[in-house]
C-alpha cells in the first residue's frame, strides 16, 4: 500500500519542478508516490517531468488539466488520483528537507493531520526568509475545535501532512 501521496500543482515550473521532485525522493520514505498536476503550462514543464519519469522514476505520475485551474483546484484533482494513506502538498517551486517526510510520517500514526514549520525563501531579497511557525508543544487538538488554526493563512497548505480519509470526509 502507498503510504504517502505528495501532490505538486505545476504551472510554468520548468526551472524548479525536477529539483522539487528530487527533494521528495531524498526523504527516505518507503511506499510513496508523487503526483504532478500540470496546470496547462506554456513552457516545458510537462516535457521535463515526462523525461524524468522515462529515466526510471516510476514513483512519479503526471496528469495534465484540460484548462488552467490554478493551484487549489489542481491539488483537488491530485487528490482524486492519490493512493496514499497520507497526503502532502508541495508547490513546484518548493523543496523538502532531506528526511522530512520520514520524520513527519513517524508522528502521523493515529492522527488526522501533522502540522509542521515551513520556511519561505524570498527571491530577490538578499536571502530573506519568512517563517511559518507551528507551536512545537506536540499538542493534540480536534479539527472541529481548532478549524481556524488549521485553515489559518499563516499555516500554509504545504506545511501539513494529512490523512487522506480525513480530507475526503471534510471536503
Amino acid at each position: 500500500m502507498t503510504e504517502i501521496s505528495v501532490i505538486i500543482p505545476a504551472y510554468n515550473a520548468t526551472n524548479t519542478i525536477i529539483h522539487c521532485i528530487e527533494s521528495i525522493a531524498k526523504c527516505n520514505v518507503a511506499n510513496y508516490e508523487v503526483i504532478v498536476i500540470d496546470d496547462v503550462s506554456t513552457d516545458d514543464t510537462y516535457k521535463k517531468v515526462t523525461e524524468f519519469i522515462e529515466r526510471g522514476n516510476s514513483f512519479v505520475r503526471l496528469y495534465k488539466n484540460e484548462i488552467n485551474l490554478g493551484p487549489s483546484l489542481s491539488r483537488r484533482n491530485g487528490i482524486k488520483f492519490s493512493n496514499g494513506r497520507l497526503l502532502a502538498f508541495v508547490d513546484a517551486d518548493d523543496w523538502i528537507e532531506e528526511n522530512a517526510l520520514k520524520e513527519l510520517y513517524e508522528y502521523a500514526d493515529g492522527v488526522d493531520m501533522v502540522l509542521f514549520n515551513a520556511v519561505e525563501h524570498l527571491t530577490g531579497t538578499d536571502n530573506k526568509k519568512r517563517i511559518y511557525p507551528v507551536d512545537d508543544s506536540e499538542e493534540t487538538f480536534t479539527y472541529k475545535d481548532y478549524k481556524n488554526l488549521v485553515m489559518n493563512s499563516e499555516i500554509i497548505v504545504c506545511s501539513k501532512l494529512h490523512k487522506l480519509s480525513f480530507i475526503k470526509e471534510n471536503d
